[in-house]
């Protein structure tokens, strides 16, 4: 399924890069680079992020590394597989205009903070694969656009209710230490728990299904048709040339066909009455005459 979720991110973020950063003239929007300043901070200020200023900047118009701008502000962040080790700053609530979050193969640790209310353009939300821990926060829940989401490989804890509501496509949860019940909204999308010691078993089976899946099938009706087209044509090949009304058109067994070859033969001779006999018939009681 990894390569599900790159093909998502992949796409995602090639729209988000065909539009590019934008450089005006105007300063990157201040909230979104006091967050970015409070992340860096929080990552220890690490020589991977190229172009990042600890004390202010312009992080769209200075091309800060993993950083996609649409005009002053901040639409993606991208800080997957660079080897950071921190946690996410409640500040982040700030970047309103965010769509896409990857920092999965990193050390991000710690509980995520309740800093998800504002971010209701965030599409894609990618944290797997670091050591982050506690319950998921409430404000998940108010992510209207949250569309993708990776959680897998953490420690998180709890039940994820929170998410029952949210239009997710896609939710993996595997290798973690959720408990509950898995709502009943989230049956129905791509849903990937293996690993995960609380959720009820089984839960994710409707979406077992798959790429594999789907190919086999498509398969296995294409050799289907082909065999039901096949017995057709056959069929059809061996229908009599000679089709006699009212007569079903199966085959037949042998005898069958005799009958019916003797039939068509005889329906080609005019039949002549038989000879009609002379002799009088006479009722013993009635003098009339039948010929």
């Amino acid at each position: 399924m990894r390569a599900v979720e790159l093909a998502v991110e992949i796409i995602f973020l090639g729209c988000i890069l065909l539009r590019g950063p934008s450089f005006t003239s105007a300063d990157t929007d201040p909230n979104d680079v006091a967050a970015l300043l409070d992340l860096y901070r929080n990552l220890s200020c690490p020589p991977q992020l190229t172009n990042w200023k600890p004390n202010g900047g312009d992080a769209c118009e200075e091309n800060w590394k993993g950083i996609t701008c649409s005009g002053s502000r901040v639409t993606a962040i991208n800080l997957a597989s660079d080897g950071f080790s921190g946690s996410l700053p409640y500040s982040i609530s700030q970047m309103t205009s965010l769509k896409y979050i990857n920092v999965s193969h990193n050390k991000f640790h710690g509980h995520l903070r309740d800093m998800f209310a504002s971010l209701t353009s965030l599409f894609i939300l990618d944290l797997s694969f670091n050591v982050m821990s506690g319950d998921l926060p409430k404000s998940f829940s108010l992510c209207s656009n949250l569309t993708f989401m990776d959680l897998q490989n953490n420690q998180f804890t709890g039940t994820i209710d929170v998410l029952a509501n949210l239009p997710l496509k896609y939710l993996n949860i595997e290798n973690n230490h959720f408990s509950g019940k898995i709502p009943d909204r989230l049956k129905g999308i791509n849903l990937q728990i293996g690993g995960t010691s609380g959720p009820a078993p089984g839960a994710s089976r409707p979406n077992g299904f798959g790429i594999g899946g789907i190919l086999a099938t498509v398969i296995f009706l294409s050799v289907v048709g082909a065999m039901i087209a096949f017995f057709i044509m056959k069929r059809r090949s061996r229908k009599p040339s000679t089709v006699i009304e009212n007569y079903p058109v199966f085959p037949l067994a042998s005898h069958e066909e005799q009958e019916m070859k003797s039939i068509q033969s005889s329906s080609t001779t005019r039949l002549e009455p038989p000879p009609i006999d002379d002799q009088k018939l006479v009722d013993e009681d009635d003098t009339s005459v039948i010929i």
